[in-house]
């Protein structure tokens, strides 16, 4: 091999790493799926619209660490591929990676009661309910329509609520 044609692979080489890491960071955007995949349109204006529109989609919704990054390329990759034959389900069906809710709300399981409802969180951990269980739809809703707050039908559908002796049981008015 001369020593051209080892310059011109090496070149390349760079080349394909530089586009490489650009597009992976360019797919972690917001506009890049929010905006480029028609299909995330509504799940994009939701988002911009909730209590976590200051949160990249990326910060919710990919895997931590090392090997968590390269399941979300794959999974991207996956989605991407999707997008461009059209073969996907609609509503989109992209829960968060419950790991990131956590590296945000880290003190979860110090919260017994908010404003309006008593609700131990370390109890419900306990018993292996997840964040989603209680708080999906959180942000986009379930099939794009916004943000829904966990409500009286998300409660019932674990507790019999008709045997509480009062409304004061969970809420605080």
């Amino acid at each position: 091999m001369t020593k051209r044609t080892r310059n011109i692979i090496l070149i390349v080489i760079v080349v394909l790493v530089v586009l490489g890491v650009g597009m992976s960071k360019f797919f972690e955007t917001n506009y890049s799926c929010g905006k480029i995949c028609h299909e995330m349109g509504i799940y994009y204006d939701t988002w911009e619209e909730s209590s976590h529109a200051e949160v990249a989609c990326h910060s919710c919704h990919s895997w931590p660490g090392f090997t968590g990054f390269f399941k979300t390329k794959l999974v991207g990759m996956e989605e991407s591929i999707k997008h461009m034959t059209g073969n996907y389900a609609v509503p989109i069906q992209g829960e968060p990676v419950l790991e990131r809710c956590i590296e945000c709300h880290s003190n979860y399981l110090e919260i017994k009661e908010t404003e309006s409802i008593k609700v131990d969180h370390a109890l419900h951990d306990s018993l292996s309910i997840d964040c989603m269980g209680c708080h999906a739809g959180m942000v986009h809703g379930h099939s794009g329509e916004g943000e829904v707050k966990p409500s009286h039908d998300t409660c019932s559908s674990c507790h019999d609520t008709d045997d509480f002796e009062t409304c004061d049981t969970c809420h605080n008015w």
